[in-house]
């Protein structure tokens, strides 16, 4: 592992990457990236008042992965501890413009975020706050980045012509 991340550095440094400035990443290492991301991958901290984005080191990696990190994002999209982190990361490699916005619902002490179309709530109780997302929305969600993605790479080799 450790010479892994040696190598991978090595080309970032030395200027080797992929198409359009994405590092070339082994498998290992964007599912390894990928098996870490939870709630905590999401964050505020944005250029947009309100708006939701990757938080974290392996989040931020995922981003500067790029589209090459795609399939293994895919196939969290409906964990309801990855998916919702999943989803963020997608939108900011694909979508970077896409709509972003937080609202308060304090009568039932939640903020509820929405991002690229997927909705989820933080809760706060007298236990501490959790994080809520409906299952029929991830799989939603996850039914139209499949789709989006699919379309995204078709229209992208049908540019490239004869």
């Amino acid at each position: 592992m450790g010479s892994t991340i040696l190598l991978l550095v090595a080309l970032s440094v030395c200027g080797l990457a992929g198409p359009s400035g994405q590092a070339r990443q082994h498998p290992e290492e964007v599912a390894s990236l990928v098996s870490r991301l939870s709630w905590d991958s999401i964050g505020g901290n944005c250029d947009v008042l309100g708006a939701t984005c990757p938080e974290g080191e392996a989040a931020k990696e995922l981003v500067r992965i790029g589209k090459p990190a795609s399939r293994e994002l895919l196939e969290v999209l409906e964990d309801k501890d990855k998916g919702v982190a999943a989803h963020v990361i997608l939108t900011r490699i694909w979508e970077p413009g896409a709509k972003s916005a937080t609202r308060f619902d304090l009568g039932r002490r939640r903020i509820i975020s929405t991002n690229n179309g997927l909705e989820w709530a933080t809760v706060f109780t007298e236990d501490g706050v959790r994080n809520e997302v409906e299952e029929e929305a991830l799989t939603r969600n996850a039914a139209e980045w499949r789709r989006k993605i699919a379309r995204f790479t078709a229209d992208t080799a049908g540019e490239a012509g004869p």
